[in-house]
């Protein structure tokens, strides 16, 4: 089997020869508005960003052409961590962009495994934000195994990411990889579809209703897909299915309390930071007992 190649992303089917349906709107500060069959517009303009996105990266200006969130990739495989996320997240969160992560899937190592290496990446942001954020695991990959372990691998890594977790795959690649597996009812979908038809296909075994994110292609290299003023070169763009206020709803409050002023509210706070790791915890608990009982 020819090793996988990350410079090589996903398949040159993604885009569609169609008339742009993004050019058919101006570009506004946040939004696009219309009503189209099987989704319910405005939505809601964001990026994705890895290491290979060149720097330097000017968030402000990202923020000013209006994007309004950012997913970051943190980690890949049990080990690896993407140089530019500690350096990128701060930046990016004082320009005022919602922030989210996603972790590379890579078939060798556990579900378990990753989600440690993932969880423990992300920790500095997932504080930063007040523990409000979404948490994507980025399935393309193919590195040999059978399709039933990697199922189980990547039902073991949502486990541990809870409510928070969401997949992101194509259509193409996630029947490839997984025979079309059922999302989880918690989990979010985020579909690569790069196409300029009005609405993207979801890959099977995902609903309408919990893909939020969509994928709609690159810009540098789709004529669709608008620019991204403040990144160099080629960047990924992506819409939130509805308007500002339904995606700060959904991810929550990023922006943190004040400090606790007393003693009390300070152990406060580590008791619940603690309830939070214990949380976690559990979910890895039930996961082995899953794992002994079978």
């Amino acid at each position: 089997m020819t090793p996988f190649d990350p410079r090589v992303r996903k398949y040159s089917d993604f885009a569609a020869p169609y008339d742009s349906f993004w050019a058919r709107w101006e570009f506004t500060a946040n939004l696009v508005i219309d009503k189209v069959e099987g989704y319910s517009y405005p939505v809601v303009y964001g990026i994705d960003l890895s290491r290979h996105n060149a720097d330097p990266i000017d968030f402000d200006r990202v923020y000013n052409a209006g994007y309004r969130f950012v997913i970051f990739k943190a980690s890949e495989g049990s080990s690896y961590r993407d140089p530019q996320f500690e350096a990128r997240w701060p930046r990016a969160y004082d320009a005022d962009l919602c922030l989210m992560a996603y972790h590379f899937f890579r078939d060798g190592a556990s579900g378990i495994s990753q989600a440690d290496n993932f969880l423990s990446a992300i920790d500095p942001m997932y504080q930063a934000v007040n523990r409000n954020t979404r948490m994507w695991l980025d399935v393309e990959a193919n590195d040999g195994i059978t399709v039933t372990t990697r199922r189980v691998r990547i039902s073991d890594f949502l486990t541990m990411v809870h409510s928070l977790g969401g997949v992101y795959s194509s259509p193409y690649l996630w029947q490839v990889l997984t025979n079309n597996m059922p999302l989880p009812e918690s989990a979010a979908g985020w579909a690569a579809h790069w196409t300029s038809a009005d609405q993207p296909t979801i890959p099977g075994g995902w609903t309408r209703a919990n893909t939020r994110l969509w994928q709609i292609g690159i810009a540098g290299s789709h004529a669709w897909a608008p620019a991204v003023p403040g990144v160099p070169g080629r960047c990924d763009v992506n819409v939130f299915f509805g308007d500002l206020a339904a995606l700060d709803e959904w991810l929550g409050d990023q922006n943190p309390p004040p400090p606790p002023d007393d003693l009390e509210e300070r152990v406060l706070e580590l008791e619940n930071r603690t309830l939070m790791q214990g949380v976690m915890i559990m979910g890895l608990d039930e996961r082995v007992r899953m794992l002994e009982g079978r």
